[in-house]
Protein backbone atom coordinates (compact mmCIF):
# COMPACT_ATOMS: atom_id res chain seq x y z
CA UNK A 1 0.00 0.00 0.00
CA UNK A 2 1.52 3.33 -0.93
CA UNK A 3 0.46 7.09 0.72
CA UNK A 4 0.58 8.66 3.91
CA UNK A 5 -1.39 9.08 7.03
CA UNK A 6 -1.65 10.91 10.30
CA UNK A 7 1.46 10.14 12.54
CA UNK A 8 1.61 11.60 16.31
CA UNK A 9 4.13 11.84 18.94
CA UNK A 10 2.51 10.61 22.15
CA UNK A 11 3.92 12.73 25.09
CA UNK A 12 1.17 12.25 27.66
CA UNK A 13 0.04 14.85 26.79
CA UNK A 14 -3.24 15.54 24.18
CA UNK A 15 -2.57 19.44 23.72
CA UNK A 16 0.98 18.41 22.85
CA UNK A 17 -0.17 15.39 20.56
CA UNK A 18 -2.29 17.29 18.97
CA UNK A 19 0.67 19.99 18.15
CA UNK A 20 3.03 17.16 16.88
CA UNK A 21 1.19 15.39 14.10
CA UNK A 22 3.64 14.20 10.72
CA UNK A 23 2.89 12.60 7.48
CA UNK A 24 3.99 8.56 7.54
CA UNK A 25 4.12 5.94 5.23
CA UNK A 26 1.80 2.77 5.49
CA UNK A 27 4.82 0.88 6.07
CA UNK A 28 5.70 3.13 9.65
CA UNK A 29 2.60 2.99 10.77
CA UNK A 30 2.23 -0.29 10.83
CA UNK A 31 5.90 -0.19 12.43
CA UNK A 32 4.46 1.51 15.65
CA UNK A 33 2.87 -0.89 17.36
CA UNK A 34 -0.06 1.22 19.38
CA UNK A 35 -2.37 -1.22 19.77
CA UNK A 36 -4.37 -0.31 16.81
CA UNK A 37 -6.09 -2.61 13.99
CA UNK A 38 -4.81 -1.35 9.96
CA UNK A 39 -7.53 -0.10 9.29
CA UNK A 40 -7.85 2.32 12.73
CA UNK A 41 -4.35 3.13 11.55
CA UNK A 42 -5.15 4.61 8.34
CA UNK A 43 -9.14 5.97 9.06
CA UNK A 44 -7.76 7.66 12.16
CA UNK A 45 -4.02 7.91 13.73
CA UNK A 46 -1.05 6.05 14.37
CA UNK A 47 0.38 7.01 17.44
CA UNK A 48 4.10 6.88 18.03
CA UNK A 49 5.68 5.36 21.06
CA UNK A 50 7.87 8.24 22.32
CA UNK A 51 11.05 6.54 23.38
CA UNK A 52 12.51 9.64 23.95
CA UNK A 53 10.57 11.28 26.49
CA UNK A 54 11.92 12.66 29.74
CA UNK A 55 14.98 11.59 28.56
CA UNK A 56 18.18 13.67 28.20
CA UNK A 57 19.93 14.83 24.56
CA UNK A 58 22.58 16.66 23.93
CA UNK A 59 23.03 18.13 20.93
CA UNK A 60 26.94 19.28 19.43
CA UNK A 61 27.90 21.15 16.37
CA UNK A 62 28.47 24.49 14.82
CA UNK A 63 26.65 27.42 14.84
CA UNK A 64 23.24 26.01 13.23
CA UNK A 65 23.09 24.29 16.23
CA UNK A 66 23.73 26.43 18.71
CA UNK A 67 20.96 28.77 16.74
CA UNK A 68 18.60 26.62 18.12
CA UNK A 69 16.95 23.63 16.70
CA UNK A 70 17.75 21.56 19.09
CA UNK A 71 15.14 23.56 21.66
CA UNK A 72 12.72 22.01 19.14
CA UNK A 73 13.81 18.93 19.19
CA UNK A 74 13.35 19.07 22.95
CA UNK A 75 9.75 20.65 22.77
CA UNK A 76 8.69 17.51 20.48
CA UNK A 77 10.11 14.87 21.98
CA UNK A 78 9.74 15.94 25.84
CA UNK A 79 13.38 15.75 26.46
CA UNK A 80 16.08 17.57 28.40
CA UNK A 81 18.58 19.29 25.88
CA UNK A 82 21.97 20.25 26.54
CA UNK A 83 23.04 22.55 23.49
CA UNK A 84 26.70 21.73 22.74
CA UNK A 85 26.80 23.46 19.18
CA UNK A 86 29.25 26.69 19.22
CA UNK A 87 29.79 29.28 16.43
CA UNK A 88 32.47 28.02 14.02
CA UNK A 89 32.82 24.84 15.54
CA UNK A 90 34.26 21.90 13.44
CA UNK A 91 34.94 18.44 14.21
CA UNK A 92 37.71 19.29 16.18
CA UNK A 93 36.02 21.59 18.11
CA UNK A 94 33.59 18.84 18.76
CA UNK A 95 36.12 16.42 19.95
CA UNK A 96 37.80 19.30 22.73
CA UNK A 97 34.18 19.67 23.80
CA UNK A 98 32.78 16.28 24.52
CA UNK A 99 35.89 15.18 26.46
CA UNK A 100 35.12 18.26 28.70
CA UNK A 101 31.42 17.36 28.97
CA UNK A 102 29.87 15.02 31.50
CA UNK A 103 27.87 12.28 29.60
CA UNK A 104 27.34 10.10 32.45
CA UNK A 105 23.25 10.81 32.55
CA UNK A 106 23.03 11.25 28.93
CA UNK A 107 20.78 9.09 26.85
CA UNK A 108 21.95 10.44 23.37
CA UNK A 109 23.91 12.76 21.44
CA UNK A 110 23.66 14.11 18.05
CA UNK A 111 26.50 15.09 15.66
CA UNK A 112 25.73 18.25 12.88
CA UNK A 113 29.64 19.42 11.91
CA UNK A 114 30.69 20.25 8.27
CA UNK A 115 29.69 24.07 7.78
CA UNK A 116 33.04 24.90 8.55
CA UNK A 117 35.44 22.08 7.97
CA UNK A 118 33.52 19.49 5.59
CA UNK A 119 34.05 16.23 4.39
CA UNK A 120 35.76 17.88 0.89
CA UNK A 121 36.31 15.01 -2.06
CA UNK A 122 37.27 12.58 0.71
CA UNK A 123 36.13 8.56 0.36
CA UNK A 124 35.78 6.36 3.12
CA UNK A 125 38.94 4.06 1.58
CA UNK A 126 40.50 7.10 0.74
CA UNK A 127 40.19 8.64 4.48
CA UNK A 128 42.60 6.23 6.18
CA UNK A 129 39.47 5.35 8.54
CA UNK A 130 39.76 1.87 7.27
CA UNK A 131 43.53 1.54 7.86
CA UNK A 132 43.07 1.88 11.62
CA UNK A 133 44.30 -1.60 13.31
CA UNK A 134 43.16 -0.87 16.91
CA UNK A 135 39.75 1.40 17.00
CA UNK A 136 39.99 2.05 21.10
CA UNK A 137 43.73 3.76 19.87
CA UNK A 138 41.56 7.11 19.34
CA UNK A 139 45.17 9.47 18.48
CA UNK A 140 45.54 6.90 15.64
CA UNK A 141 42.69 8.23 13.72
CA UNK A 142 43.49 10.36 10.42
CA UNK A 143 42.90 14.38 10.85
CA UNK A 144 40.21 14.88 8.67
CA UNK A 145 36.17 14.85 8.45
CA UNK A 146 35.64 11.25 8.39
CA UNK A 147 38.77 10.41 11.40
CA UNK A 148 37.09 13.50 13.37
CA UNK A 149 33.54 11.68 13.24
CA UNK A 150 35.12 8.32 13.77
CA UNK A 151 37.12 9.53 17.20
CA UNK A 152 33.62 10.97 18.13
CA UNK A 153 31.75 7.99 17.45
CA UNK A 154 34.40 5.64 19.68
CA UNK A 155 34.64 8.30 21.94
CA UNK A 156 31.35 7.91 23.01
CA UNK A 157 30.97 4.18 22.82
CA UNK A 158 34.11 3.46 24.79
CA UNK A 159 33.24 5.84 27.51
CA UNK A 160 29.79 5.83 27.71
CA UNK A 161 28.14 2.40 25.69
CA UNK A 162 24.45 2.60 26.54
CA UNK A 163 24.38 6.62 24.77
CA UNK A 164 22.51 6.01 21.05
CA UNK A 165 23.97 8.41 18.54
CA UNK A 166 22.62 10.13 15.61
CA UNK A 167 24.63 11.89 12.92
CA UNK A 168 22.81 14.62 11.26
CA UNK A 169 22.88 15.39 7.69
CA UNK A 170 23.25 19.47 6.79
CA UNK A 171 20.70 21.76 5.43
CA UNK A 172 20.87 22.76 1.92
CA UNK A 173 23.44 26.19 1.95
CA UNK A 174 25.21 28.19 -0.34
CA UNK A 175 28.50 27.31 0.76
CA UNK A 176 30.22 25.41 -2.17
CA UNK A 177 29.05 21.90 -1.92
CA UNK A 178 29.70 21.16 1.17
CA UNK A 179 26.37 20.28 2.33
CA UNK A 180 26.43 17.06 -0.67
CA UNK A 181 30.23 16.48 0.39
CA UNK A 182 28.99 16.03 4.29
CA UNK A 183 25.87 14.18 3.15
CA UNK A 184 27.85 11.69 1.29
CA UNK A 185 30.91 11.52 3.91
CA UNK A 186 28.24 10.87 7.22
CA UNK A 187 25.79 8.43 5.09
CA UNK A 188 29.29 6.30 4.53
CA UNK A 189 30.71 6.78 8.42
CA UNK A 190 26.82 5.57 9.84
CA UNK A 191 27.30 2.65 7.83
CA UNK A 192 30.67 1.51 8.60
CA UNK A 193 30.44 2.64 12.23
CA UNK A 194 26.11 1.34 12.51
CA UNK A 195 24.62 4.64 13.53
CA UNK A 196 21.93 5.86 12.62
CA UNK A 197 22.53 8.84 9.20
CA UNK A 198 19.69 11.27 10.20
CA UNK A 199 19.38 12.98 6.10
CA UNK A 200 18.65 16.54 7.04
CA UNK A 201 19.42 17.41 3.46
CA UNK A 202 17.11 15.33 1.89
CA UNK A 203 13.96 15.71 4.07
CA UNK A 204 13.71 18.92 6.24
CA UNK A 205 12.30 20.93 3.29
CA UNK A 206 14.94 23.59 2.57
CA UNK A 207 16.28 23.99 -0.55
CA UNK A 208 17.62 25.99 -3.40
CA UNK A 209 14.38 27.28 -4.00
CA UNK A 210 13.33 28.21 -0.98
CA UNK A 211 16.45 28.92 1.38
CA UNK A 212 15.81 32.78 0.91
CA UNK A 213 12.84 31.97 2.82
CA UNK A 214 14.42 30.29 5.85
CA UNK A 215 17.77 31.85 5.92
CA UNK A 216 19.19 35.42 5.52
CA UNK A 217 22.71 34.59 4.50
CA UNK A 218 22.49 31.51 2.66
CA UNK A 219 23.83 29.19 5.67
CA UNK A 220 21.99 30.10 9.11
CA UNK A 221 18.37 29.83 9.95
CA UNK A 222 15.76 31.77 11.08
CA UNK A 223 12.91 30.71 13.49
CA UNK A 224 11.32 29.02 10.64
CA UNK A 225 14.47 26.96 9.81
CA UNK A 226 14.77 25.99 12.86
CA UNK A 227 11.18 24.36 13.56
CA UNK A 228 12.00 22.68 10.14
CA UNK A 229 15.22 21.28 11.68
CA UNK A 230 13.69 20.51 14.64
CA UNK A 231 10.82 18.42 13.08
CA UNK A 232 12.61 16.77 10.73
CA UNK A 233 15.39 15.51 13.35
CA UNK A 234 12.91 14.78 15.84
CA UNK A 235 10.90 12.66 13.70
CA UNK A 236 13.78 10.10 12.09
CA UNK A 237 14.87 9.67 16.30
CA UNK A 238 11.31 8.15 16.66
CA UNK A 239 11.96 6.00 14.08
CA UNK A 240 15.37 5.23 14.00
Amino acid sequence: MDGYVKGIISNDSTENEELFTFPITVAEAVYFDDGKNLVDKLNETTVIPNKWQNKNIACFGDSITAGGYPTNIGNILGASITNKGSSGGTYKRDWDIIQATDLNYTDCVTFMTGHNLGAGNTTLETSGLLDISDPTDLSSYPDNYYGGLGKLINYVRINYPKIKIYLLGLHFTTRTNTSKDCQRALKEIGDYYSVPFIDVFANCGISKTNLTVYSSDGTHVNDEGNKLLGECIAYEMMYK
